[in-house]
């Protein structure tokens, strides 16, 4: 990993009540992945607050971000916000005094990437057969159209018996 280190907080004299911290970094800064599927829109905004916790450092708070995410089913771009506000780090007070949280942000924010993209809960999708989206209405296909027995040609295959070596 090569991310540039972007989230960095000097952390000699932290008062005992921490330190407020915020602000936003690109997501490219993070190296957070995007394709054709997933892109953020925003910058990831972080609203952060540091303690001393003896030779500890303890970093609480909440990232968010919006994203253009294509749908899983029937491919539609749509919005949607990604929040997170359980961040929760205790780490080693670093030697130098600067401690560098890029990774764990970066960490945090890929474990709040959706890992499925559905543009509403009841999507239909696409017609296997013609690609219609099925969330516009009926597809007019020739013959018998896969729809709700996709998987209905399996139910055709029987097993055959194979001798056990």
């Amino acid at each position: 990993m090569s991310a540039t280190h972007v989230l960095r907080i000097s952390v000699g004299d932290l008062p005992p009540e921490g330190l407020p911290w915020s602000g936003q970094v690109p997501a490219s800064a993070l190296e957070m992945p995007e394709d054709d599927r997933v892109r953020f829109t925003t910058p990831i905004h972080f609203d952060l607050r540091v303690f001393p916790v003896q030779a500890e450092i303890l970093v609480e708070g909440q990232l968010q971000a919006r994203l253009t995410c294509a749908c899983d089913r029937c491919l539609a771009v749509f919005e949607v916000t990604l929040k997170t506000s359980d961040v929760c780090h205790l780490l080693a007070t670093p030697a130098e005094g600067l401690l560098d949280l890029t990774e764990e942000i970066r960490e945090d924010m890929l474990l709040a990437l959706p890992n499925r993209c559905l543009c509403r809960e009841d999507c239909r999708g696409l017609c296997p057969q013609c690609g219609a989206d099925l969330n516009s209405g009926e597809c007019r296909c020739e013959g018998e159209r896969l729809g709700c027995d996709a998987w209905g040609a399996l139910d055709q295959v029987r097993p055959t018996s194979r001798p056990r070596k």
